[in-house]
């Protein structure tokens, strides 16, 4: 389910007016407000409800939360299970209207155009994501996978490199640098990656995931096999992108990934 607007957090005393018909107070004005003292318009008492909404779960005290929640008329529509690429951009650009400077947002765009193997795209779009904010980690992350199916490896590990500088936490930066390093042939720089990851999953948990994209680079498809079935058994993140992650392309006319797919409950 996804709800039809965007939410930005706003006190509720600057947007009772809106919802009201009335002008709102002379600090903080909204940037659609009824300035004229008329009734609100649907459009801008649309956007304070959103705006109440997220006041309600951030509010400092206990009545202004549920005086936010009676305002509260978040409509949902339904998603289908399953995109295509042509359907997922047409939901990310619909979202980059509704928000156009909205750096997460621009760089799902990048992230669906690299699972849609339009990688020449997916760059521009990060680059593009990069000028609004030079230090937006995921952005790096991800022009980092984008570069490594392009052959460009060396960019490839700088720029996730870049994006752990920037304190992109997780397992999934370090675990692409590992693909990276074993798609280069640098087989010793990617044991060293999966040594790291071993290491850190004694202290936290690491997706089965992260090490299988590493051994498929590696061509060690039984232990890749072995970990993406792990992972679905366990209900680890990141197998409902199995199908459409360019790291385990290599592992299609297996006839076991056919069966992981059907496990998932993935188009075959």
């Amino acid at each position: 389910l996804r709800p039809k607007h965007s939410l930005r957090p706003q006190s509720v005393a600057q947007l009772r007016p809106m919802l009201l018909g009335q002008s709102p107070p002379s600090r903080g004005t909204p940037p659609i407000a009824a300035r004229s003292g008329r009734e609100a318009t649907p459009s801008a008492r649309s956007i304070a409800q959103r705006w109440i909404a997220v006041a309600a779960v951030v509010a400092v005290d206990e009545r202004t939360a549920f005086e936010a929640l009676e305002f509260i008329d978040v409509k949902y529509e339904e998603l289908n299970a399953v995109f295509t690429p042509e359907e997922a951009l047409a939901e990310i650009n619909r979202a980059i209207e509704l928000d156009p400077l909205s750096l997460i947002i621009n760089t799902d765009k990048g992230r669906i155009l690299y699972f849609a193997h339009r990688y020449d795209d997916a760059i521009r779009q990060l680059q593009e994501t990069l000028k609004m904010d030079a230090d937006f980690g995921t952005a790096h992350n991800i022009l980092g996978w984008c570069y490594a199916e392009k052959g460009m490896y060396d960019q490839a590990v700088a720029e996730m490199q870049r994006s752990m500088e920037l304190g992109l936490t997780g397992s999934l930066p370090l675990s692409r640098i590992g693909y990276a390093y074993a798609r280069a042939g640098k087989r010793d720089e990617a044991l060293k990656i999966l040594d790291q990851l071993e290491q850190r999953s004694k202290q936290s948990f690491i997706s089965p995931y992260s090490f299988a994209a590493v051994y498929a680079a590696l061509g060690e498809r039984d232990q890749a096999f072995s970990l993406l079935q792990r992972g679905i058994d366990e209900g680890a993140t990141g197998q409902s992108f199995m199908k459409v992650d360019p790291v385990f392309d290599s592992l299609h006319s297996d006839p076991r990934f056919a069966d992981l797919m059907r496990r998932v409950g993935l188009p075959q």
